[in-house]
């Protein structure tokens, strides 16, 4: 519907692109064996990647801001390591105890990716990043603490903003990225540029061809875009997410992670969307509530 139908066809194709891996993986894959499989596999990207960006992008090659190049900038870095570190810390609160029993070597085998996670996101400075992961795990820690009396999320809640404090206080590159006002400054004239071109078209989006640069907003992005149609189905979308899977904690933390990060990022693109793809179809495996 856009007015530069050739750039619309790139957002098209991406759309394509995760809502099919997603259908492949709800339909394809429900043996016990093949999401175990799924699962290793996602472990192991997610381990590869970790010691990439730690040891490669930053120690050896001393970049600023860790990224893992194959996923993208450091925002988009960031959104793909909030989701690992929600999923990882979900599946340490519920069943580690059962892990530790089962077998030493997973549960150590989750330990370090988890202090792998918290080492990146602290070397990543992605703040949109730590407000969506902020606030999901402030949900499920009041909704635990609530109806089960368990204080297990609010203790992951008080590590990450420990370790955020800490790595603020010694690795000045941190503190300087929270503190600076300049990128904040830019990421208003992005916004403020994007609703411009929303108000060109409103009701399908997309002015031109530099209003198909990215805001750093989810929502801009999808209104400047693709307009009010676009927008309100979007709405849409979520409250069908929220109807479905309404009875599974983990499954709303992870949209409330998505979303309060797309204040901050367009956080719905490329390789992170198919990392919350599949982290979707992962808990929805591994934890239901109803």
């Amino acid at each position: 519907l856009s007015s530069e139908p050739k750039l619309a066809l790139k957002w098209t194709y991406s759309i394509f692109v995760f809502s099919t891996v997603y259908f492949v993986l709800i339909n394809e894959f429900k043996a016990e064996q093949k999401l175990r499989w799924i699962k290793i596999f996602f472990l192991l990207s997610i381990l590869l990647g970790l010691l990439w960006g730690i040891f490669v992008w930053k120690l050896a090659w001393n970049k600023p801001r860790l990224e893992i190049h194959s996923i993208g900038a450091p925002n988009a870095t960031g959104t793909y390591l909030g989701i690992c570190l929600l999923y990882i810390t979900g599946i340490l609160s519920l069943r580690y105890k059962k892990l530790y029993e089962e077998n030493i070597k997973t549960s150590a085998f989750y330990v370090a990716i988890f202090i792998l996670l918290i080492i990146s996101i602290v070397l990543n400075g992605s703040r949109g990043m730590y407000f969506g992961l902020l606030s999901s795990l402030a949900f499920l820690g009041i909704l635990s603490f609530i109806k089960q009396k368990k204080v297990t999320f609010l203790i992951f809640f008080v590590i990450i903003l420990i370790s955020l404090t800490v790595g603020g206080l010694f690795y000045p590159e941190l503190s300087s990225r929270i503190l600076d006002p300049s990128s904040m400054k830019d990421r208003l004239s992005n916004w403020e540029n994007s609703f411009n071109c929303f108000l060109i078209n409103p009701l399908t989006g997309g002015g031109g061809s530099t209003c198909y640069l990215d805001p750093d907003n989810l929502f801009l992005t999808i209104l400047s875009r693709t307009g009010i149609i676009g927008l309100m189905s979007f709405l849409y979308l979520i409250y069908c997410f929220w109807k479905q899977f309404r009875t599974n904690r983990y499954l709303l933390a992870l949209l409330i992670f998505i979303l309060t990060n797309g204040i901050f990022e367009t956080s719905l693109k490329h390789e992170p969307a198919i990392a919350f793809i599949i982290t979707l179809f992962l808990i929805k495996n591994e934890h239901t509530d109803s």
